[in-house]
């Protein structure tokens, strides 16, 4: 390796993951800081880069964020006291160049360069992916991310959006009741709010007739055998399904709806794919059309990270770069 190494990075609500990479795209090391420990996001990037000990220090970065990339400045979603100017956190990391991408951009552009085993099947196994046609991804974490993928004259390119902040809606009166009694604690019945690891926290409550303070965790909640954690799952993965296969309509995705985020992987076996799926496929006139787009979970948990690096040297929506002279 010639020249210091790449700094990437995917900044989320909780956790700041980073690494350094050299041209090729050969990860020489990583980090992970909690993003609670820090009073800000370049505090925790600089953190990060000290206990990956990088000599020389990296002059060209590019970081996945959760939240809009739209102009000079931008806000983590659900970290929004980590609001900085993308001038200013090149100048705090001592860059020549700094490029930000929307996280859930940055993991649509991983879809093409992942291996077979890095995603399994959420759904039946036979389905095939139409070559080169559109693909969704969302996911649920911190909060709910939403991209898409579309393929170009250059290859592929990404779809950035804030998809995961439109409502859920009501199939029946039993999702009406529930959607009524989260409306109750505050706040937009969106996917943002719904479908991510709080979001189980607050189906649980609704359904418990309780406050969202005094529910159980995600992590409880898949370890609890009760029907009543059985129901919150049952009901956050039928959601989750009618959302990917509203996504799956939106893009006219016949090229395949891929889950990401850290939620679903660590439900692990507690996820009821079977849930997911009727949600997915239930869509009036149109319940053909989404029968045969395959649904798949993302398993590498370095996908994002993957992703960072398709977006070296890209411009386009979602992403926005800052460079200092002669760069």
């Amino acid at each position: 390796m010639t020249g210091p190494p790449r700094l990437i990075g995917d900044i989320g609500g909780t956790h700041v993951r980073l690494a350094l990479a050299n041209s090729d795209g050969t990860i020489l090391a990583r980090a992970t800081v909690e993003g609670d420990d820090f009073p800000s996001l370049s505090a925790a990037i600089l953190a990060g880069i000290a206990q990956m000990s990088a000599e020389p220090r990296p002059r060209n970065a590019v970081l996945a964020v959760a939240g809009p990339v739209t102009g000079p400045s931008f806000t983590l979603t659900n970290r929004p006291e980590w609001s900085v100017a993308i001038e200013q956190l090149r100048h705090d990391l001592s860059l020549n160049r700094l490029t930000l991408i929307n996280d859930f951009a940055a993991l649509a552009l991983a879809i093409p360069a992942l291996r077979e085993a890095d995603s399994v099947p959420l759904g039946p196994p036979d389905l095939v992916a139409e070559p080169g046609a559109p693909i969704g991804v969302l996911g649920p974490g911190t909060g709910l991310g939403v991209a898409g993928l579309v393929r170009c004259a250059e290859g592929w390119a990404p779809i950035a959006g804030e998809g995961g902040h439109a409502l859920i809606a009501a199939a029946d009166d039993r999702e009406a009741e529930i959607l009524t009694a989260v409306r109750r604690f505050g706040g937009r019945t969106s996917g943002d709010r719904i479908l991510s690891g709080p979001g189980l926290s607050l189906i649980h409550a609704a359904l418990a007739g309780t406050s969202p303070e005094d529910a159980p965790d995600a992590a409880t909640i898949a370890d609890d055998e009760s029907s009543l954690a059985r129901e919150t799952l049952a009901q956050f993965a039928k959601w989750l399904g009618a959302f990917a296969g509203d996504l799956a309509l939106t893009l006219g995705a016949r090229g395949g709806i891929y889950i990401g985020g850290g939620v679903v992987p660590n439900l692990g076996e507690a996820f009821p794919v079977d849930r997911f799926r009727a949600g997915f496929e239930v869509k009036g006139r149109l319940s053909d059309y989404v029968r045969s787009v395959p649904t798949r979970l993302i398993v590498r948990k370095d996908a994002p990270m993957l992703g960072v690096l398709q977006a070296f040297g890209r411009t386009g929506t979602g992403i926005v770069t800052s460079a200092g002279p002669n760069q």
